[in-house]
């Protein structure tokens, strides 16, 4: 198999920053590393976005995907509206395939790989049918995680998209058998490979430096993120955690409602909320932490352990989702009973008082990224599936 021109469509791109985006743009630039092409599709979102421009070497069309995000978050009277909304404008949704099909004009891709389950799905279909090359789908997690997904446009969506690829690929095996549960026919055609973070940033960052030692926990302020547990958790094992402070970052809809619970804990007086980081400063934080506490109800994939992991500080985690696939207990990580404050908080006492744990575990935690989790290493899985795919091309 010779070098490869894939076709990435994602419904998000930079200049917006989230992890769909990073991940899109990180495997495009390991796939053109590897010496292989690399087009990027994606939302023209907002409009006055270029059209086209080179994003770190990568080329990236904009194109103005139609699919309103009401019908594909709503429900009842705004998924009608929306519903009349795409009927009544037909034209914008065969612009935008008229306009992507151009782009390959005389230099066609081998196949198109959708990223993130949105509306661009829909134009990835599409387009891998119009230039007659394979379609590989991959999920990230709230494409297919959500409880429930939100709306019937949106359920039908997913289905179709899964059903229509040729591979379906995902961040973990959690959210693999999430997708045979939507469409039971990909169980033979889906394979995991993963996410992945970049070693290099982590050692050029310098640990935080706080007056006091420190716990660290970072992640959107929702119910879903147990940022509420972790609280919890560290008031029950405050006692013998001497002069630590518990440190958390991010920001959401739950944030006044986390601090009211930490102003009205014993140990609220040690509790610090940072707001929005950049990723540097998250960075910096985790590496400066004693441990860093993943206290999530639900997890597609655990991008915050792996992170923590590369920095290497010692990670404890809820046993959900896709985190007992990264985190093998008691070697490179320990995980907790899902809701369960108290052995989180018998946990965070058992690794501050022994220092000598932290550092084996944070050693393997590193090892762990360094072999499994880079992009890379990701990259490289995506490969050995295209090459699969490439080899036994169903008729498209």
């Amino acid at each position: 198999m010779g070098l490869l021109h894939i076709a990435l469509v994602t419904n998000s791109y930079y200049p917006h920053i989230g992890g769909v985006e990073t991940a899109v743009q990180e495997i495009g630039r390991e796939l053109v590393r590897k010496g292989h092409r690399v087009t990027v599709i994606t939302a023209r979102n907002p409009l006055s976005a270029p059209a086209y421009e080179k994003v770190d070497g990568l080329p990236v069309h904009r194109v103005p995907m139609f699919m309103p995000g009401v019908a594909m978050h709503g429900g009842g009277r705004q998924y009608i509206l929306a519903a009349l909304k795409l009927v009544a404008t037909p034209v914008i949704p065969a612009s935008c395939l008229y306009t992507a099909v151009r782009i390959f004009a005389g230099d066609l891709p081998d196949l198109v790989n959708v990223h993130y389950i949105g509306g661009n799905a829909l134009y990835g279909i599409m387009l891998s049918r119009v230039l007659r090359v394979p379609l590989v789908v991959n999920i990230h997690g709230e494409d297919i995680a959500r409880d429930p997904v939100e709306s019937r446009l949106c359920r039908i969506l997913v289905r179709f998209a899964l059903e229509q690829s040729q591979t379906v690929l995902c961040n973990s095996g959690y959210l693999q058998q999430l997708a045979a549960q939507i469409a039971p026919e990909i169980a033979h055609k889906s394979g995991v490979v993963g996410n992945g973070v970049r070693l290099e940033e982590f050692e050029t960052v310098a640990p935080y430096i706080s007056n006091v030692p420190y716990i660290f926990g970072i992640g959107r302020f929702i119910h879903e993120k147990g940022l509420d547990q972790l609280i919890t958790a560290f008031t029950q094992a405050k006692p013998d955690l001497g002069e630590a402070k518990l440190i958390l970052a991010g920001g959401g809809p739950d944030r006044a409602d986390l601090e009211q619970l930490a102003g009205n804990c014993e140990a609220g007086d040690h509790i610090e909320f940072k707001g929005y980081v950049n990723h540097h400063s998250a960075i910096s934080l985790m590496k400066g932490a004693q441990m860093v506490v993943v206290p999530s109800r639900r997890e597609a994939f655990g991008i915050v352990a792996v992170e923590a992991m590369a920095a290497g500080t010692p990670v404890i985690a809820s046993a959900v989702g896709g985190l007992p696939e990264i985190i093998r207990h008691g070697e490179n990580g320990i995980l907790v009973p899902d809701s369960c404050t108290e052995d989180m908080a018998e946990v965070m006492q058992m690794l501050w008082q022994q220092p000598a744990i932290r550092a084996k575990l944070a050693v393997e935690a590193r090892r762990t990224v360094a072999t499994q989790y880079t992009w890379s290493q990701v990259t490289q899985r995506m490969l050995q599936e295209y090459v699969k795919i490439l080899a036994h091309p169903k008729q498209v």
